[in-house]
């Protein structure tokens, strides 16, 4: 028997004598958990509360980190399309373009392969939106385009020294967005001013009151890879794409659908959008690829 193993038969061994009042507290913590779940079955976590207990050392903390820290997608699996962060037709985990269900295996989607900043810009746009759903009756007025932008033209004066095309540059977006936000012809989509607060390290609440703060201290924060991207509004050469897919769908080892159009620099969406069965293919040998490669740890 391993040294692991041993000391895991020991603390349960202690846990059964000495700590019953314990381990009902954790199973009590178990079901609560599974009835909060976002799932369209709810799961028996008490069954397997010895197995939880061993590996979290009897701490619901780390339990917890377990069951929340997944990955949140950006596009769905089935229609391709953006899933939008807020959307009148939202619901709990399924998509509010095709209304098909979003829960994927672990085991396909393993969360090694989330990096750290991955991690750190989808807790922050939880955060935000929450931030802005909670402060949403207290507001005294709805926010005012004006304010917006001056919230932005603000911004690219005191970072940017004015310069317009080096801000769109650095929050990847196309030359012509900053100035139709400065001027109110356009509102920003959220998506995209969530990126803006991200690297700028301004609250949304702030951006969309006018009650941004410039900080002598400023330090542009890193974006994901999946927020590296400008949407591209080149024609779509249906031809040449094809081939393009077929020839990474033979590549090994096998890219994902997210590092295929950075390469050939095309958005994803216009992708799914043209190209359905071949961005799957593409999506399912990358995934079956890191789950052959990968093994799944809780």
């Amino acid at each position: 028997m391993s040294s692991q193993s041993h000391f895991s038969q020991e603390l349960l061994t202690a846990s059964s004598t000495e700590n019953l009042e314990d381990i009902t507290d954790f199973k009590r913590v178990l079901k609560s958990f599974s009835n909060a779940m976002p799932l369209r079955e709810t799961p028996d976590l008490e069954k397997h509360w010895e197995y939880l207990y061993e590996r979290s050392i009897g701490c619901v903390g780390i339990v917890k980190d377990w069951l929340t820290q997944q990955p949140l997608l950006h596009l769905c699996p089935h229609c391709g399309e953006t899933i939008y962060h807020l959307s009148w037709n939202s619901k709990l985990g399924f998509c509010c373009r095709c209304h098909n269900w979003l829960g994927i295996s672990c085991r396909l989607y393993p969360s090694q392969l989330i990096t750290d900043s991955d991690w750190q810009w989808q807790f922050f746009v939880g955060q935000q939106i929450g931030d802005i759903l909670a402060n949403a009756p207290y507001l005294m007025q709805i926010p005012q385009k004006q304010k917006l932008a001056n919230a932005i033209d603000l911004c690219i004066v005191s970072y940017f020294q004015g310069k317009a095309k080096i801000f769109a540059d650095l929050m990847f977006l196309s030359p012509t967005v900053p100035s139709d936000w400065r001027s109110g012809r356009a509102l920003p989509v959220l998506n995209l001013l969530l990126r803006v607060c991200y690297r700028l390290s301004i609250s949304l609440l702030d951006f969309l009151t006018g009650n941004v703060t410039i900080s002598p201290q400023f330090v542009l924060k890193e974006l994901p890879l999946c927020q590296q991207y400008y949407k591209t509004n080149r024609p779509f050469d249906l031809i040449q794409i094809k081939e393009l897919l077929e020839t990474a769908l033979s590549e090994f080892p096998p890219k994902s659908l997210r590092q295929v159009a950075s390469a050939i620099k095309y958005d994803r969406t216009d992708l799914y959008r043209y190209l359905p069965d071949l961005c799957h293919q593409i999506n399912l040998r990358y995934k079956l690829y890191k789950k052959s490669t990968s093994h799944f740890h809780v």
